[in-house]
C-alpha cells in the first residue's frame, strides 16, 4: 500500500486550482526546477486535485476564499492583508508577514475542504 501511494502523482487542494496549479508549474519550469512525477496542471478537479472555488461554485462559476470561509463561519483572509498586497509587502522586505498570509490561507482552503468534503486531513 506504501509503495502504491508513492507511485501516485501529487494530489493538491487549493482555491481556484486552474489559476494556481498552472502558475506553480510555470514557475517552476521557468525557474528550473523540475516538478514533481505526474504534476498535471491541467488536470481534472476530483482526480488530479480538488479545487474548493469549483466544487462550491461550479465549473464556472467563481467565489472568492475569504466569502466561502463566512458560508462556513471559518476564519478567512488575514486582517490587513490581501493578495494584492503580496508584492508591496515583499518590496518592503516583509517576508514573515507574506508568509504568514500564505500560511492562513492553506489554513483557511483545509478547513473548507473539510467542510465539502466530510473528511480531515
Amino acid at each position: 500500500e506504501v509503495v502504491s501511494s508513492l507511485k501516485r502523482p501529487p494530489y493538491f487542494i487549493a482555491h481556484n486550482a486552474k489559476f494556481d496549479l498552472p502558475f506553480l508549474w510555470k514557475r517552476s519550469v521557468i525557474n528550473g526546477i523540475k516538478p514533481a512525477s505526474g504534476f498535471n496542471p491541467y488536470g481534472r478537479n476530483g482526480t488530479d486535485f480538488y479545487c474548493t472555488m469549483e466544487s462550491w461554485a461550479g465549473f464556472n462559476g467563481r467565489i472568492g476564499l475569504d466569502n466561502l470561509a463566512k458560508v462556513f463561519s471559518i476564519h478567512g483572509k488575514m486582517e490587513g492583508m490581501t493578495g494584492a498586497d503580496v508584492w508591496p509587502e515583499y518590496k518592503k522586505g516583509n517576508i514573515a508577514k507574506i508568509a504568514e498570509y500564505c500560511r492562513d490561507d492553506v489554513k483557511t482552503t483545509k478547513e473548507i475542504y473539510e467542510k465539502l468534503t466530510f473528511k480531515t486531513i
